[in-house]
């Protein structure tokens, strides 16, 4: 009677044992099946996956060319404004395109359409899901010529009644500070 109920102890141990065994290789079968027929469905799609900002503007299911006319639409209106620079009594105003400013939409748009479709069929569902789920923004800088905006500082320095000598400059946020280089605290400019 000893032996049986050992054996018995035994069967439903290698039972349970092989349920385990069965539960995890049926839930391997599924999520292989479902990764599968995810990736059918997603491998003709021509379209930017849900979830993704460049900037803050929502690129979202946009065919590549329709995003770059998007986000060139809304960066272009940004380079045209003007900007006005005041110091004391002086003021100017320019564009960013005087200093050949643009943002590299093409690269940025790139990046995007890129999610979801550089790796396997598992690391692309996985990729899918998670910016669907928590979104990926991408961040777009501006850029432009520093010989052309040293050249923009100088001129403007010049026209300056009270001109900065051996002055330095950087951009901080939204603004460009210009410091002169003997006395940065009290003569500290701010062009907005």
């Amino acid at each position: 009677m000893k032996k049986d109920r050992r054996r018995s102890k035994k069967n439903r141990k290698k039972t349970a044992i092989n349920n385990k065994i069965v539960c995890v290789i049926s839930v391997f079968f599924a999520l292989v099946f479902i990764s599968t027929i995810f990736s059918i469905s997603n491998i003709n799609n021509q379209k930017i996956i849900n979830g993704i900002s460049i900037g803050e503007i929502d690129v979202s299911r946009l065919e590549y060319d329709d995003a770059v006319r998007k986000l060139r639409e809304k960066f272009d209106e940004n380079i045209k404004k003007e900007i006005k620079l005041i110091n004391l009594d002086y003021e100017i105003t320019m564009t960013a395109n005087q200093i050949s400013s643009r943002y590299d939409v093409e690269n940025m748009v790139k990046e995007a359409y890129k999610i979801g479709r550089r790796g396997n069929i598992i690391q692309n569902n996985f990729e899918i899901i998670k910016t669907y789920i928590f979104g990926k923004k991408f961040e777009i800088k501006l850029q432009y010529d520093e010989e052309l905006l040293q050249k923009f500082i100088q001129d403007i320095n010049m026209k300056l009644p009270n001109a900065l000598q051996d002055y330095s400059y950087y951009i901080e946020d939204e603004n460009l500070i210009i410091t002169s280089r003997k006395n940065r605290a009290s003569n500290r400019k701010r062009f907005i």
